[in-house]
């Protein structure tokens, strides 16, 4: 049925929520604000680490907010993969699906995106690895996944996104295809309604993709 799956990877394929924090109060710190805890962090990650420092502060303007980023993303591109680890099941479950072309489109930074996978020995797995600068648009702008759609020549009722948040739903349904959430990750699963699949695992990805009933 599928010929290529689309991945997040907050909260989707890794737990990287603990890094984001630290390299965001390394941020704080050093401006003299109060520090975030990890649950105030995760409630934020999804949108790319502008929309993180933006729901953080909401109040605040642009160019206090620019100096946190500034500061944060300093930190974190020093240090994306101390804590962060993919969740169980995602490693196994990768190499079950060689026969599928699969690729990564996150609103995380390229080159982090590049050292977690590279760390993690996870780059193998992917044909295609896509960061929120890539491309002009982050998510849900459907712009990375009709990239890739239209370079291997795959019909978008051919592809499925695997993702944690509301904002994969939404890219999934502008891009016109399968969307796949998972319920571990860092989105209450009241927004998640709305996917075609929700599981609760992530091996149980494998029956979704094989249609298994």
């Amino acid at each position: 049925m599928y010929k290529i799956i689309f991945f997040d990877l907050d909260g989707t394929l890794c737990r990287t929520h603990e890094d984001i924090t630290d390299a965001l109060n390394w941020a704080l710190a050093r401006l003299g604000l109060g520090l975030k805890t990890y649950d105030e962090v995760k409630a934020n990650v999804g949108r790319g680490a502008a929309k993180l420092i933006e729901g953080l502060y909401p109040k605040d303007n642009e160019v206090f907010r620019g100096q946190i980023l500034n500061l944060f993303l300093y930190n974190y591109s020093l240090r994306p993969c101390v804590k962060t680890k993919p969740y169980d099941g995602v490693m196994e479950t990768l190499s079950e699906l060689s026969d599928y072309a699969l690729a990564c489109v996150t609103n995380k930074r390229f080159t982090i995106t590049k050292d977690i996978f590279k760390t993690l020995k996870m780059s193998e797995f992917f044909k295609e690895i896509i960061g929120g600068d890539t491309f002009p648009e982050k998510k849900p702008s459907p712009q990375a996944i009709n990239y890739v759609l239209k370079k291997y020549d795959i019909p978008a009722t051919k592809a499925i996104l695997v993702g944690d948040t509301a904002v994969d739903i939404e890219t999934a349904r502008n891009a016109g295809c399968k969307v796949c959430c998972v319920k571990y990750g860092y989105s209450k699963n009241r927004e998640l309604d709305q996917a075609d699949y929700l599981i609760d695992h992530f091996s149980k990805l494998l029956k979704i993709i094989h249609n298994i009933t």
